[in-house]
């Protein structure tokens, strides 16, 4: 009845191509320009595919397929109906592959069409007749950069083999177009070298020195490094770096900084002061960090304040600076050296509580004295001006809890008094600290920014754990226009503590349209709705945007990494995350992370361990709760 049905339709068809020209559809489903032999057996093929006879459709489609000089759409057809043949029934049909093979070597690389019959094959234990395929590609497109995409393929469905290590180093010999090959494809690759370090180590240094010398890229050394790193073998990897940034000033800068906190772990702080000529060149906030630690630690005092000098220059966050200056503080005046602590004040302003404080202390050899005219007499000998000795005084019994005196000081400011902003944040916050909230507005308003002084009160009313008027401050600062991009992250990140996930949304999209070309706010957005939403390919494509834009952030490697991990391609998941597996994590997220990946791939003492860490870390409440409620249920098998 069915080959009734179908030689119907046939004649149907023949009947409407002979009244058709030769360059118009048949009909909506009939490709262009075919034969009338070939439009006959892609109508029967096809209204066989659909009634569910893959035998049929296959033998119809097959036979259109050849007729239609390689026709792409019955390609289609003749892979969606392979796919339902049982293995017995592929026995029959042995040149369907060969045609595939034939269409993909001679008519169009196509990398859809390779994976997706790869996948029939693999699914269906084919795995000699995927082999021959391949290796057939391989020797029509040697060079060909999407052979990286079918190898991972093939690692994910089987085992790569050592004899394909050299297509490798033969499919790009060119090391300036590793840079024009798509930034996923890179990861891609790097996904590979991933893999056969960890199948192979024996062979490991081998395949990722020559990978380095044929590509000549940033990212292949630093899985070298890191392979070094992982293995605790900080000798060999001081080695690598040392030999490779003799003459190549790029990975210079950008691997200088793990070469240095390889030395900081080691206790090597004078190799670190060698490169501190370095340090008058660059703008990188943590790497100047790691040359003030070494000079601290070195008890090489020049240093320390030529480098803290260029990091007050550079630095934008006021909270790291604040912390930098009391470690500049406490370590000159524990050296006695409190002419340089003056100077240093002169020139920079070391005007914070913890430092000023101490230099009160050390400058009366005070063990912790209350006398007010002591700590006056101090100030003066610094040359503050009056409105300024006030602030510090009332910080400094604030500090002391000595309430009425903080006040007394506190009432004797002005706000027309009030022109540099750490003073107006201080004085604010001295004033909610002292439950004066009319005083504390009048402060922050001096800063003549709406939206930034909701912000700095809003800031201060948490750090002060009055979270619900914190709240309402920070909501009233992220509807304003002229917040800075770090204001929108803590304030997203107050919400998001709170469980408040529709206003972190809603930070974060403000975020996002307030600085559409950064690809911090670009992920932050595009991460804030992979996490709290259900519209996972709207925050694919911010991610992926912001990937483009900094490959090397590892924010966004952390997003690009939980994408994939939610995509369920836990591999790919793995290389964007080896940054944080080989160093010492820091966040309760990314380890909640890294924790929940290794439990997927199959390592589950790593898992343990990570979400372990996620809970005794306790910075990101989110993640915690997760990571103990997944312990809870791994304890329980």
């Amino acid at each position: 009845m069915k080959n009734k049905n179908y030689l119907i339709l046939a004649l149907f068809c023949a009947l409407i191509f002979a009244g058709c020209s030769s360059n118009k559809s048949v009909s909506s489903g009939i490709p262009k320009s075919l034969k009338e032999n070939a439009v006959i057996e892609y109508s029967m093929g096809d209204m066989a595919r659909l009634e569910g006879d893959p035998v049929s459709a296959v033998v119809l489609l097959r036979k259109a397929y050849k007729e239609s000089n390689c026709n792409r759409v019955i390609l289609d057809d003749l892979i969606e109906s392979y796919c339902y043949l049982s293995p017995e029934e592929m026995q029959r049909f042995n040149d369907v592959p060969d045609l595939i093979c034939q269409y993909l070597t001679e008519v169009n690389f196509d990398e859809k069409i390779a994976e997706d019959f790869g996948s029939i094959l693999f699914s269906r234990f084919q795995f000699e007749k995927w082999e021959n395929i391949f290796s057939k590609l391989i020797e029509k497109y040697p060079n060909d950069s999407r052979i990286i995409k079918l190898l991972m393929f093939k690692v994910s469905r089987i085992d790569i083999k050592p004899e394909d290590f050299d297509l490798i180093f033969n499919l790009n010999p060119d090391s300036t177009r590793w840079g024009k090959i798509d930034l996923i494809l890179q990861e891609e690759f790097i996904g590979l070298l991933n893999y056969i370090v960890n199948a192979f180590p024996d062979q490991a240094e081998t395949v990722l020195r020559k990978s380095y010398e044929t590509y000549g890229a940033k990212r292949i050394f630093q899985e070298w490094f890191q392979f070094y790193l992982e293995r605790k073998n900080f000798d060999a990897a001081i080695a690598l770096a040392e030999k490779y940034f003799a003459w190549d000033q790029e990975l210079q800068k950008a691997y200088l900084p793990m070469l240095l906190r390889i030395y900081l772990s080691c206790d090597k702080y004078e190799k670190i002061n060698e490169y501190q000529a370095f340090c008058r060149d660059i703008e990188d906030e943590n790497l100047i960090l790691i040359f003030i630690s070494a000079a601290v630690y070195s008890d090489r005092a020049d240093i320390a304040v030529d480098c803290f000098r260029k990091y007050l220059k550079i630095s934008k966050n006021e909270e790291d600076k604040r912390n930098v200056k009391h470690l500049i503080s406490s370590f000159l005046l524990q050296k006695g050296l409190k002419k340089e602590w003056m100077r240093l004040y002169k020139e920079t302003d070391l005007n914070i509580q913890l430092s000023n404080y101490c230099y009160a202390l050390a400058a009366n050899d005070s063990s912790g004295s209350n006398n007010s005219e002591a700590y006056l007499d101090s100030l003066t000998a610094l040359g503050l001006p009056k409105y300024r000795k006030n602030i510090i005084l009332a910080d400094i019994f604030e500090c002391l809890n000595r309430q009425n005196d903080a006040k007394k000081y506190l009432n004797l400011l002005d706000k027309e008094d009030l022109t540099e902003e750490n003073d107006i944040i201080l004085a604010t916050y001295l004033a909610f600290k002292g439950e004066e909230y009319e005083k504390a507005e009048e402060f922050s308003s001096a800063l003549n920014n709406p939206g930034f002084s909701a912000f700095i009160n809003g800031e201060c009313l948490q750090n002060l754990k009055k979270y619900s008027l914190a709240a309402e401050w920070y909501w009233k600062a992220a509807h304003q226009d002229c917040l800075s991009l770090d204001n929108y992250f803590v304030i997203g990140t107050f919400f998001e503590m709170r469980g408040e996930t529709d206003k972190l949304l809603a930070v974060s999209e403000k975020c996002y349209s307030r600085f559409p070309e950064n690809s911090s706010a670009i992920n932050y957005y595009g991460y804030s709705l992979l996490i709290y939403s259900d519209k996972t390919e709207k925050a694919r494509k911010l991610i992926y945007e912001a990937f483009e834009k900094d490959p090397d952030n590892l924010g966004i490697r952390d997003s690009m990494g939980w994408l994939y991990y939610k995509l369920g391609k836990y591999q790919t998941s793995k290389v964007f995350f080896e940054e944080f597996i080989y160093n010492e994590v820091t966040n309760s997220e990314i380890a909640y992370h890294l924790g929940a990946l290794f439990l997927k791939l199959s390592e589950p003492e790593e898992g343990k361990n990570m979400l372990n860490l996620a809970v005794k870390l306790n910075n990101h409440k989110q993640s915690v709760e997760k990571a103990e409620t997944m312990l809870k249920y791994l304890n329980k098998k």
